[in-house]
């Protein structure tokens, strides 16, 4: 059992240490000239608009819209939404009030090239009226003809899943009151008939009517749809349509001086924390070692979600903000580490039995630790929810900052915000269960029951 215990944190060890270096260097192979990615490293990290280079689009509302400033605000809010559903998490998206427009900056890096941009864009710009048609019927233009039946009113939600008999991605749209009533009737006297489903002026599915509809729903999908797009019309149709659409000329792409910054930081602060390490390791010897491994993993975990390490999570923007909360938690980290070690090191000191005096220093702290961690958590997540997206706000909290003068929303806080969030939840597992379950197999070894290998004296 013993030396089970000592497999044990050597084999957690080289699981940290293996999920370290692949987070950071990532696994790629070559073909020739070109560049296959098994394994996302911080050369693919997803940067904002602070950290590389950007486009900007100035949308105009269509011709004929009437344009105010309170629609204006409404169809920002909604864009919002949209490109962060997309995965736009770094973008600014301001109002020109003298000229009646909208101006997006986008960052521009390996996964938001300009003819991504362009097809995210007819996608954001669309008024998006979902409407249920009679036909599927176009003219010359390649515009919709068949009468309506319902639209975005008659509509309660959208949810995503799969068709049970071919599995392909699937939007479940449920129908309030009024919408299921206007489908029953229509349905009824088109047995044999088509039911379009547009989005805007793109058809998204049509159906030859057996039966009445009378359930109140109705599934859209075909089989080239994928999750992420039938997750993001969901979500758009759970939006809402915007007071107009929109129109652009151009991607203007812009210069920046901030290309090296992302490599650089990362430079300085890998070599920052390897001087933490080798000090930690320096004055606690094993202490310092279960102290830096978990410095390592939350590092490590941190950067995965900026790099899609594990394609099934949704892809964050690494933004200067967030690279401050993730050396803040790591700093935090080695804090209640080296609280840790000090707690230990004094044990020793007192000439108590090895065994009590580790696990004491593990408990002790373990309860100021946890409370001060979930105080710091509830404020991060305040934070997210106030300075998120209009779409992601608690909106009793962000009338109140708005009521005490402070102005809630933007990009330039969320990032910070949902890092410390997301660092606070890693922190927790850090220390108070990776750092005692290293701690707890490696002093079940005879060969490491010496105090001075936790800073004390033999």
């Amino acid at each position: 059992m013993k030396k089970a215990k000592g497999l044990v944190f050597f084999v957690i060890a080289l699981l940290i240490l293996g999920l370290g270096y692949t987070a950071f260097a990532g696994v790629y192979t070559w073909y020739g000239a070109r560049e296959n990615t098994i394994i996302r490293g911080t050369k693919s990290l997803l940067t904002g608009i602070d950290l590389g280079k950007t486009a900007q689009i100035v949308l105009t509302p269509d011709e004929g819209s009437e344009v105010t400033a309170d629609t204006l605000k409404e169809a920002r809010d909604l864009i919002e939404g949209r490109l962060n559903v997309a995965q736009y998490n770094s973008v600014n998206v301001d109002i020109d009030y003298d000229n009646n427009q909208i101006v997006l900056t986008i960052p521009l890096s390996e996964n938001y090239a300009v003819y991504k941009i362009q097809s995210l864009l007819e996608n954001v710009r669309g008024k998006g009226v979902l409407t249920f048609r009679n036909g599927d019927d176009v003219d010359e233009n390649n515009l919709p003809t068949g009468d309506i039946i319902l639209t975005n009113d008659g509509i309660s939600g959208a949810i995503t899943g799969r068709t049970t008999e071919e599995g392909y991605p699937a939007v479940q749209i449920y129908l309030n009151d009024g919408g299921t009533n206007a489908l029953t009737s229509a349905t009824y006297t088109m047995s044999g008939g088509t039911l379009s489903v547009w989005m805007d002026n793109t058809m998204l599915t049509a159906y030859t009517i057996d039966t009445p509809i009378t359930n109140g729903q109705l599934v859209v999908t075909n089989s080239g749809m994928t999750m992420d797009e039938a997750s993001s019309l969901a979500y758009k149709i759970n939006l809402g349509a915007m007071p107009f659409g929109f129109t652009y000329q151009s991607i203007v792409e812009l210069s920046s001086t901030a290309a090296d910054t992302l490599p650089n930081i990362l430079i300085y602060t890998g070599g920052a924390f390897a001087v933490i390490c080798i000090l930690l390791i320096a004055f606690y010897r094993l202490s310092g070692v279960i102290i830096s491994l978990g410095l390592i993993l939350e590092s490590a975990l941190s950067i995965i979600l900026f790099t899609r390490y594990f394609p099934v999570f949704k892809l964050m923007t690494m933004t200067v903000p967030a690279l401050i909360g993730i050396v803040a938690l790591g700093l935090i980290t080695v804090a209640l580490g080296v609280w840790q070690a000090e707690r230990i090191k004094a044990g020793f000191t007192e000439k108590s039995a090895f065994d009590a005096t580790v696990k004491g220093g593990l408990k002790g702290m373990s309860a100021a630790a946890a409370d001060g961690l979930i105080v710091a958590g509830i404020s991060a997540f305040f934070a997210v929810t106030a300075f998120g997206t209009s779409n992601y706000r608690l909106a009793w909290f962000a009338d109140l900052l708005s009521w005490l003068g402070v102005n809630p929303g933007g990009y330039s806080i969320y990032p910070l915000a949902f890092a410390l969030l997301y660092g606070l939840i890693l922190t927790m597992l850090v220390v108070l269960l990776i750092q005692r379950v290293l701690a707890a197999t490696i002093t079940g070894v005879n060969a490491f029951k010496k105090p001075s290998l936790f800073g004390g004296k033999d």
